[in-house]
């Protein structure tokens, strides 16, 4: 993943700002001292004026050979203030910018690994904040590979190789089925019952319990098997596509001998064994049924069971954040008014759901739209639903994850399993695009403070990788379909939407146009680059929805779900309706209110354009509509 810790933001459907963030470093400092400051002592008629307020905000981890930034807020705005390094951890690399609202902008580079501390004084005040430039994971590693199968009872210690050898990151263990085997954090594993688990190893920066994240955690697993009689799996699936599957037992530590199976509800499966080997047997769909029912294994007094899965239907939702049902989480921590608790709590249920290989795929965010979608057609049909989405994903993540030879041991997901899981299917969700032109509109392209002007908003390389994305969209998109459509699936794909497209250059006074966002926003976002990812993408968004309409219209398989037209401007947020669709109040934040500018009331600020539950649900609805129009 890329971390520059510049006013980088990235963005899943129109804007979801992010930035990297972790454990601090030591206190151990080398004497070399680097220094910046901006005198303003010709501009007091040669008298240092000494702040009277004074902080300053640093990431506290940056990446050996890349950037950050460390933002600088004093009072009075015309205040001397000196900025310095005690540590040849990092190079100051420019002169701190600084404007008329007494903030500036340190850049930075992270050169060798170590602690650093940077101190920003002016007269008697002085702060210090401390960080690390640490070496990006490139590798993890479990030994031995391949472990033996254990007793009950006994104990095997399993460690956690990291590369490169510089490489720091926190070890977190966890096994997929602590009935069978737990493990501590020290990876010492224990054998509980007979049975097989998956230990996995996060190599992460977190320090929560809360571990997995596809962009910033490494992750990789070893299966550990426990002596006795078990199931290659704990949970089988049927449907009325998938019409069998194929069960086999182990059978380790025991005499050996005939095993005998069982279904608990021979109307739901039924389980023939197989006539030359006991230890396998074949599970058949029974026609028009739906529910779960339990596989019993038995083999003199030892038993081993999974639990069946049959539906008529299966949904599979792929997708970025939005198909994830990601819960916006309020940028100014002293105010979470607009957050929904059940919605953030469903939301880590999600990402936790894949931590281990074994735990059940088919947990979806009950307040995503694919959840709600599949709770409204369950009412007359039996349904599974299954999400392999994730906040983040381009057109180009999902090609890699729609190969044969996919796996994500991070996310549990096991070699091939989406590829499979999506031939199974009988429908498909999709919410993608928007990310191949967001990372563009963002990093890349962002003016630093004090630089260019407003000519820069419209460079002529800005339009040219915009362009780029498009192409790169359509090949990417046109792959896909070819993909999700090749096994008789119908795709439900939604157009991608922005309501940040009353944010130009025109409604913005142009004495805001290179302001600094105050508090609670300034690490996140720039103005200029604010203003251009909103007018100027939102352009290509509208491209990728007119392309998206156009294969529907020539695809008999794929069916176009008009989110943008419900979701777009004022239509996603209403002052008299709050919370509408979209994470917002406009009594709370408009352009005066973030001091961005002096149009009070007249222009709306998003904090987070992820939907709220209802805009969920309202999304639900418009591919229900459709859905029901295609059957």
């Amino acid at each position: 993943m890329k971390k520059k810790l510049v006013f980088a933001f990235c963005f899943t459907l129109a804007l979801i700002f992010a930035f990297s963030s972790c454990s601090g470093g030591t206190d151990s400092y080398q004497t070399v001292r680097q220094s910046q400051t901006v005198s303003k002592e010709a501009e007091n008629d040669g008298k240092t004026v000494q702040a009277t307020k004074l902080d300053f905000e640093l990431p506290v981890r940056v990446k050996k050979g890349g950037e950050g930034v460390a933002i600088l807020s004093f009072e009075p705005a015309d205040a001397d203030v000196e900025v310095y390094c005690d540590s040849d951890a990092i190079e100051l690399i420019e002169t701190p910018q600084k404007n008329d609202s007494g903030e500036w902008a340190v850049f930075f580079k992270a050169k060798k690994n170590g602690a650093f501390k940077i101190t920003a004084s002016s007269g008697s005040l002085s702060v210090s904040k401390s960080s690390e430039v640490y070496t990006e994971l490139e590798g993890i590693s479990i030994s031995p590979e391949q472990p033996n199968a254990l007793e009950v009872n006994e104990k095997i210690h399993l460690s956690a190789n990291l590369s490169p050898s510089g490489a720091n990151e926190k070890i977190v263990w966890a096994s997929s089925d602590e009935s069978v085997a737990t493990v501590d954090q020290n990876g010492v594993v224990t054998a509980k019952k007979s049975g097989k688990t998956f230990i996995t190893a996060y190599a992460t920066f977190y320090e929560s319990s809360s571990v997995y994240d596809g962009e910033t955690t490494l992750a990789t697993f070893v299966e550990v098997t426990v002596k006795g009689l078990f199931l290659n799996e704990s949970e089988f699936f049927l449907s009325s596509k998938v019409t069998s599957n194929t069960v086999n037992a182990t059978i380790l530590g025991l005499a050996e001998g005939n095993i005998t199976w069982t279904s608990s509800n021979e109307s739901v499966f039924t389980v023939t064994p197989d006539a030359s080997d006991s230890s396998k047997a074949r599970l058949s769909y029974v026609l028009g049924a739906s529910g779960d029912a339990t596989l019993t294994a038995s083999l003199n007094g030892n038993t081993a069971t999974a639990t069946v899965h049959v539906a008529k239907w299966s949904i599979v939702a792929l997708g970025d954040s939005i198909s994830a049902g990601y819960a916006p989480k309020a940028f100014n921590t002293d105010d979470k008014s607009l957050e929904e608790p059940a919605m953030l709590s469903a939301y880590e249920d999600y990402l936790n759901r894949r931590k281990n290989p074994s735990i059940n795929p088919n947990y979806v965010n009950k307040y995503c739209y694919t959840n709600v979608l599949y709770e409204k057609l369950s009412e007359n049909a039996n349904f599974s639903v299954n999400s392999y989405a994730k906040t983040g994903d381009r057109t180009e993540h999902l090609i890699e994850k729609l190969k044969s030879d996919f796996v994500d041991p991070a996310a549990g997901i096991k070699k091939g399993e989406i590829l499979e899981a999506v031939n199974n299917a009988d429908y498909i969700t999709l919410c993608i695009g928007a990310n191949d032109f967001l990372k563009n509109a963002t990093a890349d392209f962002l003016i630093k403070a004090g630089e260019g002007n407003d000519n820069d908003f419209f460079r002529t390389e800005y339009p040219a990788e915009l362009e780029r994305c498009f192409a790169g969209f359509k090949t990417n998109f046109d792959s896909i379909i070819e993909t999700l459509t090749q096994n008789g699936q119908k795709v439900f794909v939604m157009s991608v939407y922005s309501p940040y497209n009353y944010f130009t250059l025109d409604n913005i006074p142009e004495s805001e146009r290179t302001a600094w966002i105050p508090a609670g926003w300034r690490k996140y976002v720039y103005t200029k680059g604010f203003l251009r990812l909103n007018e100027e993408t939102c352009k290509y968004l509208l491209k990728v929805n007119d392309y998206i309409k156009n294969i529907a219209t020539n695809n008999s398989a794929v069916y176009f779900v008009d989110v943008a037209n419900n979701f777009s401007g004022t239509n996603a947020i209403s002052k008299n309706d709050y919370p509408k669709y979209i994470h917002a109040d406009p009594s709370k934040f408009s352009l005066a209110t973030i001091g961005v500018a002096t149009l009070s009331g007249t222009v709306p600020i998003w904090i987070d354009p992820h939907p709220t539950i209802k805009g969920e649900a309202k999304i639900a609805d418009l591919f229900k509509e459709v859905f029901d129009a295609a059957n």
